[in-house]
């Protein structure tokens, strides 16, 4: 898609967008993913692709969902674009809209800034040389580039860097990444960058964060006090989210384990007042995905259930 370098362009809570499809978010077909909610609650973005996810995992090509209006065909097989859905008054969920940075390179795992929006493009397929992307916009005077620009190295490398989670200030930066010298497989690393000048180079987590297994899509917490990350039990042969409280800079607490009632969950994004927990589960009987949510109450999280 070729755009102006610099636009004005009319913002709809923030976002351009394009094409209407659904106010279902958990439709049949396809593959929803990356759920990530926003800060106050009222808008919900997510990765869709018609390709089903796990049958791509194992290397074949099944195409079960619609190809929405507006929906970038990708040269690869993910055809993945990012869509937002609006919280309406009577608390549903809106059609989807298409962010309009999205092109023919599978996009996905992304977030909005407090100047934009954060997210990965795949360089050659569905499955390799992700990368991560941002691109910038002044939602108070509506000028802006929709030009993605790749973040610099040492954060992108030759490696996978995936999911990435920037601070409210945009200061702190968390994303996984199969670089060498981790702890194995994807580990979480975190940059910070001053209010003038370049970021830091990547740091892993400690070892009780990460550790032999895969950790991923790490979320923090609008007060900067609660991680949540996805980590994989190869014994249990499931995903589990798990959250750290924070006791110093880059230290946590020993992770414990979100019991959600479902074995298969990643994902997770809270609301800025900590009240709301949104994530993704893949049903094992049916490996169907489904973004669920539930609620905080006296400390413990509620029964989870659909968004829709």
């Amino acid at each position: 898609m070729s755009v102006p370098k610099q636009i004005f362009f009319f913002i709809f809570s923030q976002f351009l967008f394009l094409g209407f499809l659904t106010s279902e978010v958990n439709i049949k077909g396809g593959w929803v993913d990356s759920p990530h909610i926003s800060l106050d609650g009222k808008k919900l973005y997510f990765m869709y692709t018609p390709w089903d996810g796990i049958a791509m995992m194992q290397g074949k090509l099944v195409k079960t969902g619609p190809v929405p209006k507006g929906h970038h065909r990708s040269e690869f097989s993910d055809d993945s674009d990012i869509y937002v859905s609006h919280l309406g008054p009577k608390n549903a969920w809106g059609p989807w809209q298409n962010l309009l940075f999205n092109d023919i390179r599978p996009d996905h795992s992304g977030m909005p800034t407090n100047n934009g929006f954060i997210y990965v493009k795949s360089e050659t397929d569905a499955h390799h040389d992700l990368e991560i992307y941002q691109v910038f916009f002044n939602s108070k005077t509506n000028k802006g580039s929709l030009k993605p620009q790749r973040l610099p190295a040492p954060i992108n490398s030759k490696f996978d860097e995936d999911n990435p989670f920037l601070s409210r200030d945009s200061r702190t930066l968390i994303f996984e990444s199969n670089r060498p010298k981790g702890q194995g497989g994807y580990d979480l690393y975190l940059c910070h960058k001053p209010s003038k000048g370049q970021w830091s180079s990547p740091k892993p987590f400690p070892a009780n964060i990460n550790t032999k297994a895969n950790e991923s899509q790490a979320f923090l917490s609008a007060n900067g006090k609660e991680l949540y990350f996805n980590r994989d039990r190869p014994e249990q042969g499931d995903t589990r989210i798990f959250y750290a409280r924070s006791i110093g800079r880059n230290k946590w607490s020993t992770p414990i384990m979100l019991e959600l009632g479902h074995p298969l969950v990643g994902e997770a994004s809270l609301t800025a007042d900590g009240k709301f927990l949104y994530f993704l589960k893949v049903n094992p009987a049916n490996t169907r995905p489904s973004i669920m949510f539930c609620q905080r109450e006296n400390g413990k999280w509620s029964k989870a259930k659909p968004v829709d």
